[in-house]
């Protein structure tokens, strides 16, 4: 299991969620948001290939962007 936290104006831009050959790959990825804010915030998957979306989704620049909320989650 891995935890990571970002505090304000935090990010990974380049955050692969592959490793090498020489050891698995993950099987799930949970993100939970904890504070509700009123600007910023997303997380984007700019290499998603997802064709449908459900309404709380929203699609920008082909990339599969999820809007934080407090208390909600959000799984791969």
């Amino acid at each position: 299991m891995q935890i990571l936290k970002y505090g304000a104006n935090q990010s990974d831009p380049n955050k692969e969620e592959t490793q090498s050959s020489s050891s698995a790959n993950r099987l799930v990825t949970i993100l939970m948001y904890l504070s509700d804010i009123k600007q910023g915030g997303e997380t984007v998957f700019p290499r998603s290939e997802v064709m449908t979306l459900s309404h709380s989704l929203t699609c920008e620049k082909k990339s599969l962007s999820f809007s934080k909320k407090k208390k909600k989650s959000l799984s791969e």
